[in-house]
């Protein structure tokens, strides 16, 4: 086969989760011709997606030294993004800047301004993106996201509003909208978004989350308690779950019930103190209450 071939196949077997294979073939390329930058970009891939973040990132600055391309300056954003913000808006930049019709990376950009409350900054760049036809959702989600935190509730909310009316399955712009009316404490509002989200996107694990907190902080503690223990259905491993569920239980004094989530919670993410601390005490809490109802009467 020759390297474009080679490629072809090599992608294939990436796309459907055969990293070792694709990995072999990506490396066969390379011996071949070590400036291909697309083997290099798909070698940072995998390695990411081994847990080798590290070597990622060496993966792609490779590709780098040979030519800029997207891929390449974007993923490099997105690690970034998780340990250095200055390099990732770097690395975000050069990608919109070689490709402008990416507004991807641009949105990427503009989010990391906002959160060092580069306000002014991120709204030039995302002004801009926001003339694209048909609109694109996630700059007006991060616009309005920005606004929001700058106090703008009510722009944020027209903005997410007309979204929605475009389109009403616009999931990002509906959780935007339901943590907006959250932030202003309209927590009824709140609830219906999140319900709308869940009636399309049953089993949305970090909605529900999201919701359960919601309803039991401020509307409904009993109605959270059967939407943690919906999401704990389909997604068991997740220790959250079971915190905010423990957490319920205290708030309507079912301190057994509350012990034993707890525990689950500890199954699940032993590393995690505060489970053990806070069984012993619910636990101590319970002997207490016991000793005081079966003391002898004078």
């Amino acid at each position: 086969m020759n390297i474009q071939e080679l490629l072809d196949v090599a992608e294939q077997d990436y796309h459907r989760a055969k990293l070792d294979a694709a990995k072999a073939r990506f490396e066969e390329i390379l011996n071949i011709d070590s400036r291909n930058t697309t083997a290099l970009n798909f070698m940072g891939l995998i390695s990411l997606q081994s847990g080798l973040a590290l070597d990622a990132i060496e993966w792609w600055k490779k590709s780098l030294a040979i030519k800029d391309t997207f891929d390449a300056l974007s993923n490099l954003g997105y690690i970034y993004s998780r340990m250095d913000n200055s390099q990732a808006k770097a690395y975000f930049q050069r990608a919109f800047d070689l490709n402008p019709d990416r507004v991807d990376a641009a949105v990427e950009w503009a989010h990391l301004e906002g959160k060092e409350k580069n306000y002014e900054k991120a709204e030039q760049i995302l002004l801009p993106i926001l003339e694209v036809k048909p609109p694109y959702e996630t700059a007006f989600v991060v616009l309005s996201q920005i606004q929001g935190e700058q106090g703008k509730t009510d722009e944020a909310e027209k903005i997410l509003n007309h979204l929605l009316s475009l389109n009403a399955a616009a999931t990002a712009s509906r959780l935007a909208l339901a943590q907006l009316y959250y932030q202003v404490q309209k927590f009824e509002q709140s609830a219906d978004q999140y319900e709308e989200i869940l009636k399309a996107l049953p089993g949305h694990t970090q909605v529900e989350k999201e919701y359960g907190c919601l309803l039991r902080d401020h509307i409904d503690t009993e109605k959270s308690i059967e939407v943690f223990n919906t999401a704990i259905k389909s997604t068991s491993s997740d220790w959250e779950l079971y915190y905010h569920l423990g957490i319920a239980f205290e708030k309507i004094n079912m301190l057994d019930e509350a012990i034993r989530a707890y525990e689950e919670a500890k199954r699940v993410n032993s590393a995690e103190p505060f489970f053990e601390n806070r069984i012993a005490e619910l636990k101590q809490s319970l002997a207490n209450k016991n000793s005081l109802t079966d003391s002898p009467k004078s």
